[in-house]
């Protein structure tokens, strides 16, 4: 890995399948972030995660079987496991059978549509977000709420992290851009309560958030006529 001024050289990607491949992807993060990481066509890479520089989010999902959907890698190594049970994802040490420790869980919570979490972390610390409100420009006032259009949702969405007295204590930010195709980098600076892990599961459920918002918005008007 080669490190050029304010940027990272990052390795990894998404893999739906039993193996995955490798990739070198050069992009600027955020230095007041401690957590950083975008989506590229085959999944979600880390940028910047618990003091690591690169990492990935992979799939392990495998239909009929009882094992977590998610692992999180860190260079070459599992670090963590996710597992779903409903709105909720719970990171756990790496097992298959799910017994491995737990280290913190966060919850998926919505109001007028719109998307935000609830962090437990395994010490009993509770943390809440805020909604991701758009900052400037038009469109939908908060991330998740539905738009008519897929043109809409590209900009920068950003969501208060407070603690149990209701003190804000971090942030967490979405940016969506659209050059043909869409891309989202997803940042956040995190009290230490919130591992890595538990920043990157809330936000690939951040990520599906904003599929079922583009699924459910008609298509550009150019590119409805090439249909």
């Amino acid at each position: 890995m080669k490190t050029m001024t304010a940027t990272l050289t990052l390795i990894g990607t998404l893999t739906l399948g039993a193996g995955y491949a490798l990739a070198d992807v050069s992009v600027p993060v955020d230095p007041s972030a401690n957590f950083a990481a975008h989506l590229e066509s085959s999944g979600i890479v880390v940028d910047r995660m618990d003091g690591q520089q690169h990492g990935r989010l992979v799939s392990n999902y495998v239909p009929f079987t009882h094992r977590p959907p998610f692992l999180v890698e860190e260079g070459d190594h599992d670090v963590a496991a996710l597992w779903r049970d409903g709105s909720t994802f719970t990171v756990r040490s790496v097992t298959d059978d799910g017994s491995g420790r737990a280290s913190g869980e966060v919850t998926a919570e919505w109001l007028n549509d719109c998307i935000r979490f609830t962090f437990t972390t395994a010490e009993g610390e509770v943390f809440h977000t805020s909604g991701f409100r758009r900052q400037g420009w038009t469109g939908p006032e908060r991330l998740g709420q539905p738009i008519s259009n897929v043109v809409e949702l590209p900009g920068v969405y950003v969501a208060e992290v407070r603690n149990s007295a209701n003190e804000p204590v971090g942030w967490m930010r979405v940016e969506i851009t659209s050059y043909g195709t869409t891309t989202r980098g997803y940042y956040a600076s995190l009290p230490a309560g919130i591992s890595g892990p538990l920043a990157l599961a809330a936000f690939q459920r951040v990520d599906s958030e904003i599929d079922s918002v583009e699924q459910n918005a008609t298509k550009p008007p150019a590119r409805q006529r090439l249909m």
